[in-house]
């Protein structure tokens, strides 16, 4: 796993297809553990200067990051998709969350 900074971005729409469900149900089952993940989304994201589109897990959480569920929700995606595919993981801040939430709605949500 690559940490980077994230550069501007634009949330373009929910990335949503079966594959794509069955991957939000095995996450919301590993937020639910987790008291500090209050909302998820999966996101078809364009970085600013980067050619193409990337797919998002972005989680709005109470801490800024979370380093042991980053390892876990890889675990979760390489056992669906396989090692060769990349799936982008984002702790967003407030302010980001309310750009995100007009392109894609949360698949999962917490009353925490």
């Amino acid at each position: 796993m690559d940490e980077f900074e994230t550069p501007q971005i634009s949330f373009l729409t929910e990335q949503d297809g079966p594959p794509e469900r069955e991957l939000k149900d095995q996450l919301r089952d590993l937020f639910l553990s987790n008291p500090s993940v209050l909302r998820a989304y999966l996101v078809c994201v364009a970085y600013k200067n980067q050619p193409g589109v990337s797919v998002a897990l972005c989680i709005r959480s109470k801490r800024v990051d979370d380093p042991d569920l980053v390892p876990k929700v890889g675990e979760i995606f390489g056992s669906m998709f396989g090692s060769q595919a990349h799936l982008d993981i984002l702790f967003v801040p407030e302010a980001l969350e309310l750009q995100l939430a007009k392109s894609c709605r949360s698949f999962f949500e917490t009353e925490r």
